[in-house]
Order: structure tokens, then sequence, then C-alpha cells
């Protein structure tokens, strides 16, 4: 017999077929389709009790916020016995205890000390939030692989607030460029649909997770869905954009990815290099490129050229590509 789910999922091909709706995303509903149909009974049984978990956890979440007592109560004493909902944990990895501590919700602290039979948990001075001083371990350098992006607009203000910090015992935090600071106008992101208000939190959720996981795919999904002037204001509970919080936690991967996504970078075009041509060479930490000539014809797709420096007695060498540009006489 079809579930809930599949005979929703047949409605909505069967409205997008009539619609002239793109062939591949109907083929990728049938095969989805196709897949929960496939699904054995305990299988179906399985995935509608983890829907439901995770809607409990939601649920649970939401009563904390609210400091809705009765409602978490009632909640909490509905789940299984194997349900363990002290392991429940938000897209900020606190717990419901945690949680409840961080915004002060006093009646929820109350009943889940009681449940758990442990005193209720002070609230965090800042949540969320660290203040960057000077004793504290330096930032954690942005990774970006020189020479495969050209940057264009402001620089990162952080090295500056850093070193400005240390002339006082009390610093501000470090200061961060803003994503929402370089969003343009673009024809293509005007063209994206709205989404409704539960699908945009949810979003949200995933592309803060991606960035503190470094997860360069994971908020892909996220930056093709949602329009840039959306997501380039998203912050977390601290006040914290997506960029900002990609260079507090150093996720290189996807500050690339945002900073490329906003216009701040552009990739450099693949130039085939040709045998005898001439090039120069910059090297990380070098002054001054070296000249070298490359010994063979380089196609486009090639991540390394092979070169003999001009300088030196060393032996012929590959190079990694990014570090190569052309000479122009």
């Amino acid at each position: 017999m079809p579930t809930a789910d599949e005979e929703q999922l047949e409605q909505a091909i069967e409205v997008a077929v009539s619609a002239d709706v793109d062939d591949e995303d109907i083929l990728k509903a049938q095969n989805k389709l196709l897949e929960l149909q496939m699904m054995t009974p305990e299988e179906k049984a399985a995935k509608a009790e983890r829907v439901k978990h995770q809607q409990q956890k939601k649920d649970a979440f939401q009563f904390v916020k609210k400091n809705d007592v009765e409602g978490l109560a009632a909640l909490l004493d509905s789940l299984e016995e194997d349900v363990h909902w002290q392991d429940w944990r938000d897209y900020a990895g606190r717990t419901l205890v945690r949680c409840a501590a961080d915004l002060r919700s006093e009646l929820v602290q109350k009943e889940l000390a009681e449940r758990t039979k442990k005193p209720a948990l002070l609230p965090a001075a800042q949540p969320f939030a660290r203040q960057v001083t000077p004793q504290d371990s330096p930032e954690k350098p942005m990774a970006m692989s020189s020479g495969v992006f050209a940057v264009s607009g402001r620089p990162s203000l952080g090295s500056e607030s850093r070193s400005a910090a240390g002339e006082g015992a009390r610093s501000p935090p470090a200061v961060f460029v803003k994503a929402a600071d370089f969003v343009v106008d673009d024809e293509e992101d005007d063209q994206k649909p709205e989404l409704a208000d539960d699908e945009v939190e949810k979003m949200k959720a995933q592309a803060l997770r991606a960035v503190v996981q470094d997860d360069c795919p994971a908020l892909a999904e996220v930056l093709v869905s949602v329009r840039r002037t959306v997501w380039s204001r998203w912050e977390n509970k601290a006040g914290k954009d997506l960029l900002t919080l990609s260079q507090e936690r150093g996720s290189s991967s996807v500050y690339s990815l945002l900073a490329k996504s906003l216009g701040m970078v552009k990739e450099v075009k693949r130039e085939p290099f040709e045998e005898r041509q001439t090039v120069w060479v910059f090297v990380n930490g070098d002054v001054q490129p070296r000249r070298a000539t490359v010994l063979e014809d380089t196609p486009e797709e090639a991540d390394e050229v092979l070169l003999e420096f001009w300088d030196g007695d060393d032996p012929p060498e590959k190079v990694e590509r990014c570090l190569v540009r052309a000479m122009w006489s």
C-alpha cells in the first residue's frame, strides 16, 4: 500500500508533467518515487520513525525558545523509553538544558533540572560569542591557493583589528568584512523563487552548520536555492554572518565558495602553454617572480607545467599551474 509521501510525490509528478517542468527535474522525482516504492515495510517504518523523532526534536527546542514548560513537558512525556532527548542538540550544538540556560527560559530550566536531577545551569555570560584577545591563540589563516583566485573588493580587516587590539588590555573583537556589503543586483539571482519561512529557516540552519564544518557541497545546495540577498544577511545567535563565521572558524573551503558567490573573488581563466613559451613563476615567500621556459605543450586541463628556470642550475621540474603566468612582451 503506497504511503502518504508516495501519493504526494505521484501527484506532484503529474502536475509537473502537465506544467512542462524540465525533464531532468521530473526524472529526479521519478527516481525518488521508485526509491520509495522499492523500500520494504520495515524500511518505511524506520524512516517514518526517524521523521517523527526529528519533528519531536524540533518542537522541543521551540518550546524551550518560547519558555513553554507545559508544551515541553507533554512532549517529553509522550516519548518512547528508547528516545534519549538528553542527547538532542540544536544547530549550535546545544542540548535542551544548555539552550534553556542561554535563552534564560527559567520555567523550562526548572522542568529539565527536575527530569535530569541536576541543578539548573547558569546562563552563559555571552552565549555563542567569544571575544578574541591578544592572549588567545591567533586566528587560523585562510588557506587559499595562491593564484587560483584573483581577489577583488575590500580586504579582510581581521589582522588590522588584532594588531590594534594589542595596544590595550581590554581589546574589542576582531572586525570582519560583512557578506551583505558585497551583494549586488543580479538578474539571475532575482529569478530564484521565493521560499516559505519554514524552508528558509531550514536552509539557514543547513548553511550555518556547513560553514562550521567547512562542508562545501552542503553549503552549495543552499546557495543555488536561496537568493543572495537573503543568505548574505543570515546570522547566528551571536550576530555573525556566514562570511564572518567562516573566517573565525578557519573554514577556508567554505570561505572561498562564499567569496566567489559574492563576487569578492574571480576565478582566473585557465590558459594553455606552448613549448618554449616564457612565463613568470610566483612562489610563496619570494619577493620577485622567477622567469622560466615551458618545456612542453600544456593543455588547459593540466594541473602542472613542466618548466626550466632561467636562474640556477636546477633540473626541469613540474610546477602547479596556479603559480605560473604568461610573460607578455
